[in-house]
């Protein structure tokens, strides 16, 4: 046993006797207290020499935290006689990649649960981006799933140079951000953990390597393998999770919500054979399209990076006209579908799909022809939005229409992007239809002024509804009314505007 002094107290480590194999930042051994009581002692790979005596602020941030998903530190610091670093935890009673090497891979429910402790370890201390997530770092404590090493990855990230940090990078579960070594955030970890459920449910995380250059073609480039045994709900979570570019990938806050909601759905499945061949088919067309998504090149410009942020969100747009179009084929069989639903490169340069019922239309067109909305559009109003398309009902009689735009924005306030559902009313027209009834619009300027904080002629008829993942269902069965009342012919002039 060798014997080391930390910030809190003295302890004593075998390095004879490992727990788990070496790691990207540093090893675990086993160790014990003065009074005998059995800990984990991770010594860094890092000396003071290289650290410049930092101090393990972060853990010692950690240590003064009521955590529950987290795993506590008990001591950290650098001790003098060895010129090394260490953290000293409770020690764990398997690691999430002992389990699956014991194990294999595990069933979905274990993958929800797993997932859903994580996600609480994240959300406990997420003013920290952990950047090193992998099934090692995920421990079994007291019967809980929890996240070790916290901010270890930041200490070495500001101690030593980007070359030390690459080869300290767990090459499997790192983001596309991380080999482009751009700014690391919370969808960072998002990310990793997309990989980790690969890991959980295959037995293996999406890409194999094996060299340092392939994972990062791999990760920047390549679209990960199917999940065929994951439910649709899940399936379509992990293929957001590995989306390419950041800004897209659901927040940790978001991750927890549609976690809830799939663990609801296989403790209480659905028993409609329509809702769960729809779920099918959604999963499947959100996994076709983010290979478009993954070709684009995290390495080009922001200009390019904007068009694949919009490829990325059209592609799940597609998706979602999909579900919308299926769900009214599956209830009507006098449904007709007028052309088909384009995938890929298609997806760019057409409307998505137009549907007659005696005479009635359900179209959806894109703005821009597929192309990202200019970054000069909406400045007015604080909002980044990549991408746009009108969502419109026409009932032929007596002729009326009513549409909205649909927005791959994050509404100026939100962590992250995604698509929202806003119509629009004009105040000041009064020899206009438009006056009393909500429209959309692919005008970047009128739809600028009715989000912006200045007075206008344009206002919202309600406020930004958000259509994607947990609020696709909403989204679906608000146009199935509007195109039954266009089917009776009773779509109306709403009594008043905004709607509530």
């Amino acid at each position: 046993m060798i014997a080391i002094r930390l910030t809190q107290r003295s302890w004593e480590y075998d390095p004879a006797a490992p727990l788990g194999k070496r790691g990207g930042f540093g090893s675990v051994f086993l160790g014990r207290s003065s009074d005998l009581q059995e800990v984990a002692v991770k010594r860094l790979h890092l000396s003071a020499e290289e650290a410049a005596h930092r101090e393990l602020a972060l853990a010692e941030d950690l240590m003064r935290r009521p955590l529950t998903h987290v795993m506590p530190i008990l001591d950290a610091g650098l001790d003098a006689e060895s010129d090394s670093y260490f953290l000293v935890m409770p020690r764990a009673e398997k690691s999430l990649e002992d389990e699956l090497r014991q194990s294999g891979p595990l069933p979905e429910p274990a993958c929800i649960e797993i997932l859903q402790q994580v996600v609480e370890g994240l959300l406990e201390i997420p003013h920290i981006v952990h950047r090193d997530m992998k099934p090692a770092n995920i421990l079994l404590h007291e019967g809980v799933w929890k996240v070790a090493d916290f901010g270890i990855a930041r200490f070495v990230e500001e101690s030593t140079s980007a070359r030390t940090l690459k080869r300290c990078m767990t090459c499997a579960f790192a983001a596309p951000e991380q080999w482009l070594e751009q700014h690391a955030s919370n969808a960072t970890d998002v990310y990793a953990l997309g990989c980790i459920a690969h890991a959980i449910l295959r037995g293996a995380p999406p890409f194999p390597g094996p060299s340092p250059e392939s994972y990062r073609e791999q990760h920047c480039a390549e679209q990960p393998p199917g999940l065929p045994m994951a439910s649709p709900i899940l399936r379509s979570l992990i293929t957001h999770m590995l989306r390419k570019f950041p800004d897209v990938r659901p927040s940790l806050l978001r991750l927890k919500a549609v976690l809830e909601m799939a663990a609801v759905q296989r403790a209480s499945p659905a028993g409609a054979e329509g809702s769960a061949a729809l779920a099918e088919a959604n999963a499947r067309v959100t996994e076709r399209m983010s290979e478009e998504e993954a070709r684009s090149s995290a390495e080009s410009q922001r200009r390019e990076e904007r068009q694949g942020i919009a490829r990325d969100a059209y592609a799940t747009l597609a998706e979602l006209a999909q579900h919308l179009f299926d769900r009214v084929a599956s209830i009507s069989s006098a449904a007709a579908v007028d052309g088909r639903l384009p995938v890929a490169s298609e997806l760019l340069a057409k409307n998505i799909v137009n549907m007659g019922v005696h005479g009635v239309e359900l179209s959806i067109t894109l703005a821009m022809g597929g192309k990202a909305v200019p970054q000069s559009a909406f400045q007015r109003s604080g909002w980044t939005v990549y991408a746009g398309a009108v969502i419109e009902v026409r009932q032929p009689e007596p002729a009326f229409q009513r549409s909205a735009s649909l927005w791959f924005t994050n509404l100026g306030r939100e962590p992250e992007c995604r698509w929202y559902e806003v119509s629009y009313f004009m105040k000041r027209e009064p020899d206009s239809h438009r006056r009393h009834v909500p429209f959309g619009t692919m005008d970047f300027n009128q739809a600028g002024l009715a989000a912006g904080p200045a007075i206008s002629g344009i206002n919202f008829a309600h406020k930004p509804l958000a259509v994607d993942l947990e609020g696709e269902e909403s989204f679906i069965e608000r146009w199935v009314g509007i195109l039954a009342l266009a089917l009776k012919g009773e779509l109306r002039t709403p009594r008043q505007l905004p709607l509530a």
